[in-house]
């Protein structure tokens, strides 16, 4: 069975996160595009949660039970243990060609600078299903605009929403 992240255990890990991540910027009011997320994933047909990556996630996981990679020099929380603590901006990464079933980023892909598309290809290489928040406009660089995503994806289309100032890509 599949547990998907819902507003009650979301707000809930938040008020914990809050506690471990001090000076991150989680509040309720970005459930928004987590709903909209959990969503998304849903289209994704997966069997089991280890056919899920998450990247970023800081112990708020979409899929419950998902595996997690973490950039542990940055992020070096109490009892906060990824599946794989390895730095995004690393390329390759440690995992095989089509390991996963869905990847998911969530507000992160603005942190990875100048290694923004070879991560988008890595994402690939290793899942079959890509979901990613990123902002649409961001104050230190690093938004990722749909024409971006498309481009990166061949010019293949790909599933697009909008929450507030994020865009949803699946593909």
């Amino acid at each position: 069975m599949i547990n998907y992240l819902d507003k009650e255990t979301y707000l809930a890990k938040v008020k914990d996160a809050r506690k471990l991540y001090k000076g991150t910027n989680w509040n309720s009011s970005r459930w928004h595009y987590h709903g909209v997320t959990v969503e998304l994933a849903k289209k994704v047909e997966i069997s089991k949660p280890s056919d899920v990556l998450e990247l970023g996630s800081l112990g708020v996981q979409f899929i419950e039970g998902s595996d997690t990679m973490d950039y542990d020099k940055h992020w070096n929380l109490e009892g906060w243990q990824p599946t794989i603590q390895h730095d995004a901006r690393d390329i390759p990464w440690p995992i095989m060609k089509g390991e996963y079933k869905l990847f998911i980023a969530s507000r992160v892909w603005q942190h990875l600078g100048d290694k923004q598309e070879a991560a988008f290809h890595e994402a690939k290489r290793i899942a079959e299903n890509l979901l990613l928040v990123i902002p649409l406009v961001y104050g230190k660089g690093g938004a990722v605009s749909l024409d971006q995503i498309v481009e990166w994806n061949g010019g293949n289309p790909v599933v697009y929403d909008r929450a507030g100032n994020n865009g949803i890509y699946l593909l």
